[in-house]
């Protein structure tokens, strides 16, 4: 085995021991089991499919949690940025390992969560495509959560940064968009509209979530030629937008190669 690949066989066991002692996924973990547990005593409410059982999870927490995950492993490595350098000295690569580390095992414990929403509604054929989307809106936030914790040197400023930016994802741009929706030249282009939800990653899947599994009827010849085609494939563009967003996120890491100068 070469040198170059005992260093990323130690980076990747080091980040993994980082992400298992991180407080982030034990107070996750517990929160998506207690959540679990209601879901399937029926104290959480009577939604009748695991679309609606798993909305909380999806849509609020995992962009919040992937936010915080990502600052966190991002600044994990502060104290010892020049030591790993030495050894694996692209940003962009150890980011992509946290990365995928942190969004699989965020995955995972969303499972706790999940399971048990399938299970309620009796709905498992919902299963893979609710566990598709819940990793494709962590892989977005933690990566933007990575850029944060790359970019800001402060350990308060880049969390209390996190928390800004997760809040405006699900409740300032909402506002934002209810106010533009009277702006006559929306209203005349409506693409436009639909490109703006399209590109927005909890739209998106608030919307995909909507349409892909609870197949909604709806008539596409009504809808503009962009709407009707996504959501046709809800799920395709989905995928398509985590990866890029996701992508754009840990190469923009790569710009600051230290976290002091």
């Amino acid at each position: 085995m070469s040198s170059y690949s005992v260093h990323w066989l130690a980076l990747s066991q080091r980040e993994l021991a980082t992400v298992l002692a991180s407080r982030v996924i034990w107070v996750f973990g517990l929160a998506c089991l207690c959540f679990g547990l209601l879901i399937v005593s029926g104290s959480a409410g009577e939604g009748s499919t695991a679309v609606w059982l798993s909305l909380p999870l999806v849509l609020y927490a995992l962009p919040l949690i992937g936010l915080l995950a990502g600052v966190a492993a991002a600044q994990g490595d502060a104290m010892e940025e020049p030591l790993i350098a030495s050894r694996i000295p692209r940003v962009g690569q150890r980011m992509l390992v946290k990365w995928l580390l942190w969004s699989l095992l965020l995955g995972l414990v969303a499972l706790l969560w999940l399971l048990p929403a399938a299970a309620r509604a009796g709905q498992w054929q919902a299963l893979p495509q609710l566990w598709a989307y819940a990793l494709g809106e962590v892989a977005v936030f933690l990566a933007a959560g990575l850029l944060l914790g790359r970019w800001i040197r402060d350990s308060v400023a880049a969390h209390l940064s996190a928390l800004l930016l997760g809040f405006f994802a699900l409740a300032g741009v909402g506002i934002f968009a209810w106010l533009a929706a009277g702006w006559p030249y929306l209203q005349a282009h409506p693409s436009l509209w639909t490109l703006s939800l399209m590109l927005h990653p909890v739209e998106a899947l608030r919307v995909g979530l909507l349409f892909s599994i609870d197949d909604l009827p709806f008539d596409p010849g009504e809808l503009p030629a962009l709407a009707a085609w996504w959501l046709r494939h809800p799920g395709v563009w989905y995928a398509c937008l985590s990866l890029s967003l996701s992508g754009a996120a840990l190469s923009l890491c790569s710009v600051r190669r230290k976290y002091s100068d």
